[in-house]
């Protein structure tokens, strides 16, 4: 990895990893993942994981250029909603926020999945169908059920550079660059897995073959065991209860 985020990854290491603090990151806070959130965590860590040198497309782009490039892409197989829901996710995870729309007078978040939004989207639709009703007085207004206010920003979403075209994120009003993500991509998992080592310069033919033994030795031994059943056995084997094991963080419980 660039000596920078080296540098960086050693300091949090005895700052925050170890004692499971969030990170400060951008005006945001990286929280560490909990057992709870495990699969859906590691189902989307897809996102940083992902070796944009491997595609010869990928190569001259940014990782967040190439990360979102990924959730453009159309097909049969829905892959760009795929990757926008695991970004959408992550986040969710480590910033411990809700994606959705934010009031701006009180500070609210409405939900995309909360009833309130729902409704309001069914309201369009069937405004949409039926256009001969159209008028000011029954045009849908999405409204804060906290406060009333009218005015929101969106909690996720990416803003392009109109000059350079490059993209940044833009998360509950905190923006992060292409640079900022080559480090958050690092951190995150550094942060989270103890045993985690960056693998991306490795040779792709190389790395296939390593995967591929790794493979074959796991369905040998047969050691794969759910979630679920990791949680019970580390509590019947110590004194933590299922609901502080469930709460723990994924660095902890792994190294438990």
């Amino acid at each position: 990895l660039p000596k920078d985020i080296v540098d960086k990854l050693k300091e949090y290491e005895f700052i925050y990893f170890r004692e499971d603090q969030p990170v400060p990151f951008c005006g945001l806070q990286v929280y560490p993942a909990t057992v709870r959130d495990f699969e859906t965590f590691s189902s989307c860590t897809g996102c940083l994981t992902l070796n944009k040198n491997e595609d010869p497309r990928g190569v001259m782009m940014s990782h967040l250029d190439y990360l979102i490039a990924k959730t453009q892409i159309q097909n049969e197989e829905n892959e760009g909603r795929m990757w926008s829901y695991r970004i959408q996710k992550l986040f969710e995870i480590i910033f411990h926020i809700k994606n959705g729309l934010k009031c701006k007078k009180c500070g609210h978040v409405i939900a995309y999945d909360s009833p309130e939004f729902q409704t309001f989207i069914k309201q369009i639709q069937e405004l949409t169908e039926h256009p001969e009703t159209a008028s000011e007085e029954t045009a849908p207004s999405l409204l804060c059920p906290e406060c009333g206010g009218k005015d929101f920003i969106e909690m996720m979403k990416f803003v392009q550079d109109p000059k350079t075209k490059k993209y940044s994120l833009l998360i509950d009003g905190h923006l992060i660059k292409k640079d900022d993500f080559a480090l958050l991509r690092q951190l995150v998992l550094y942060q989270n897995f103890p045993d985690y080592a960056d693998d991306s310069w490795v040779d792709p033919e190389i790395k296939k073959d390593h995967d591929e033994k790794m493979r074959l030795q796991q369905q040998q031994n047969d050691v794969h065991a759910s979630i679920e059943k990791k949680v019970i056995c580390l509590s019947i084997s110590t004194n933590y209860k299922l609901e502080d094991i469930w709460g723990m963080p994924i660095r902890k419980f792994t190294m438990a």
